[in-house]
């Protein structure tokens, strides 16, 4: 007999050996979990919004929801990313992750959201489930620090301190047009997870604009900056100069200053098909009054809110 609810905190540790044996060890990744990549998916407020089957006394399928406050150009939408989809695979064929997909949808349309948000690699299952795939507008760039020469006189390079630096980089943030609303807890968290570095440009104290690198199995690649393009050029050649290999950069078109520099440079690029970069990016429109085509030309989700 199985059981569909919420988590309860003292099964977080039974949680993690699902969620790491499907997204962590099967992929050959040990020095990450799930509810430290997600810190602000499993806490205590939002287990409600984290649902699993129990079956033979074990948690054996789970779907979670994030809840987010998503702008875009202005417009402020009650959104949700879903979240560690995942089912024991001697558990699988019996329609579990179906049947957590639709409680997590349920809620959406008892709470009134406006939209949610998912990235996967298996389109066709959510697809019956009335998701639809989309592609923000934007560019892949990949970086290749072994042929971007040392800038001379470039801006001051310094890694982000919380204790100096915090406040800055969510005022930078907080001034784009795209973006979830965060709180500053919520940055602290997101500013220092698992494998993310962050680095700044500083004049005289101030920070005048921030990348976020990450190193992390579902955050990879330059996948957050903010500020002047010249600063975030400077801090995307930086990383991809320490680094073995090339790095990948999401540029999104919000940014059409740094679209340009790249389109009239050398760089190798292509058309984002993810905010991501890979797999599929999908969304559950609910309200088709204000989910327009318009504002999907623009929406797209920073590297930090990536799940």
């Amino acid at each position: 007999m199985s059981e569909l609810r919420a988590t309860r905190p003292h099964e977080l540790p039974l949680l993690a050996q699902l969620l790491d044996d499907v997204f962590r060890r099967s992929k050959g990744v040990l020095d990450q979990s799930q509810l430290t990549d997600f810190p602000l998916v499993y806490c205590p407020e939002n287990l409600s919004n984290s649902r699993v089957i129990v079956e033979d006394t074990r948690i054996v399928s789970h779907a979670a929801l994030w809840p987010r406050q998503l702008i875009v150009q202005s417009v402020d939408l009650k959104s949700a990313i879903i979240c560690s989809v995942a089912t024991f695979p001697e558990y699988r064929m019996r329609g579990y992750a179906a049947t957590l997909m639709r409680s997590l949808q349920q809620t959406l349309v008892e709470e009134s959201y406006d939209i949610a948000i998912l990235w996967t690699s298996v389109p066709d299952f959510y697809l019956k489930l009335g998701w639809q795939a989309v592609a923000p507008g934007g560019l892949l760039v990949t970086l290749d620090g072994s042929s971007i020469p040392s800038r001379d006189n470039g801006p001051t390079i310094v890694a982000y301190d919380e204790s100096s630096h915090l406040d800055q980089l969510l005022a930078i943030h907080d001034h784009e047009p795209v973006r979830m609303q965060r709180t500053r807890d919520e940055y602290q968290k997101l500013f220092k997870l698992p494998k993310i570095n962050v680095y700044t440009t500083v004049i005289d104290g101030r920070v005048q604009a921030y990348l976020a690198h990450g190193n992390a199995c579902n955050k990879r690649g330059l996948i957050e900056y903010g500020g002047p393009a010249n600063d975030i050029m400077a801090l995307a050649e930086h990383v991809a100069r320490d680094l073995d290999e090339p790095v990948d950069w999401t540029v999104f078109s919000t940014r059409q200053d740094l679209m340009e520099r790249v389109l009239q440079s050398s760089l190798p690029h292509q058309p984002l098909c993810a905010s991501k970069g890979a797999g599929t990016e999908m969304i559950l429109p609910l309200r088709d009054d204000v989910i327009t085509d318009s504002l999907l030309q623009n929406l797209f989700v920073w590297g930090l809110e990536w799940a």
